[in-house]
């Protein structure tokens, strides 16, 4: 999906927004009553069949669709924030409003590196402790923008993620430390460092932790040990048709069933190829155990020549690829 396609998508259905009084954002556009309404409708029918082609998350839909009918600017997470500006003209609604609106404020959690005094620093305070009604609407107005921006990142390599807007900032340890690589990793930072910390490329930072996962979540221990000896033995011939894949497969699962599913697929596909060989007879045999070996060293090979595998995912210094 185009980067500028979708930013000019969202500039039009923005100006557009403002002509036309609509409903609550849904799964259809809204009907066309006016030439605003109908370019904003349109705006919207066009937001939805790509979001759904990139496979986004239903919160992540629902906030394009919200910003494209409404112009609320703080749903606008293709819009790299650059400071606190407070709610646009014409936006009068409370902080409780703008919360219940935004999940991933909502959500927003306690954790040490979550560091919610310096957020306050850098957007002002929604929270009760501040008495100022409307210092605190533009405060969770100013916070609502950053952690939709951090929400809906690309995951480091700059594909989609279907973990993206889903109203949970990801990447937060059980002793409450913020991964680099993950939305609380960028959300750490930019507590620290401000507005200039938000990545224009949308995209989660590269991070060597392997025990964070493409998309910017958190690999438990038990899943980081597999993945990690699952990458081992995908260097070694023979052992990299079932036992590699299946292991690596298991590091990358999210949640319970989706573990088991990922290394059940895994270990089918291994068995299934290692069946196929068995069914060749002695010859079907040799022959698959020396293609076998053949292609792994030639890739082993090229990776530490080029630092990258056959399928250019690069390798750290330890001759570990990125997953």
């Amino acid at each position: 999906m185009s980067l500028s396609a979708l930013g000019k998508l969202f500039s039009s259905g923005f100006k557009a927004a403002g002509k036309t009084g609509g409903k609550a954002a849904g799964q259809a556009a809204p009907k066309a009553t006016t030439q605003g309404s109908q370019e904003s409708g349109e705006a919207m029918a066009k937001w939805l069949k790509l979001a759904k082609a990139a496979k986004y998350s239903t919160t992540a839909i629902n906030l394009g669709l919200k910003y494209l009918e409404s112009g609320k600017g703080e749903a606008n997470f293709m819009e790299r924030p650059t400071q606190a500006s407070g709610r646009p003209p014409g936006d009068n609604r409370s902080a409780e409003e703008i919360i219940n609106d935004n999940p991933a404020l909502k959500n927003l959690g306690n954790q040490k590196d979550i560091k919610r005094e310096e957020l306050k620093k850098q957007c002002g305070d929604w929270t009760d402790a501040n008495p100022d009604p409307k210092s605190r609407a533009d405060a969770a107005y100013n916070m609502s923008k950053v952690l939709n921006y951090i929400d809906n990142a690309q995951n480091r390599e700059g594909g989609e993620r279907k973990n993206a807007g889903d109203g949970n900032i990801e990447g937060i340890t059980k002793d409450g430390d913020a991964r680099h690589g993950t939305e609380a990793g960028m959300l750490k930072d930019f507590a620290e460092q401000g507005y200039g910390s938000l990545p224009a490329s949308r995209q989660l930072d590269k991070t060597n932790d392997t025990h964070v996962r493409l998309d910017g979540s958190n690999k438990d221990n038990f899943q980081w040990f597999a993945g990690e000896v699952g990458k081992v033995l995908n260097k070694i011939p023979l052992l990299n048709i079932v036992w590699g894949p299946t292991l690596e497969a298991i590091g990358e699962g999210r949640g319970f069933w989706d573990t088991l599913g990922k290394g059940a697929l895994a270990f089918g596909k291994g068995v299934a190829e290692g069946a196929t060989m068995l069914l060749g007879g002695p010859a079907g045999i040799a022959a698959g155990v020396a293609t076998n070996v053949a292609m792994t060293t030639a890739e082993n090979i090229h990776e530490i020549k080029t630092g990258k595998d056959f399928t250019g995912k690069e390798a750290d210094h330890n001759g570990n690829i990125f997953t």
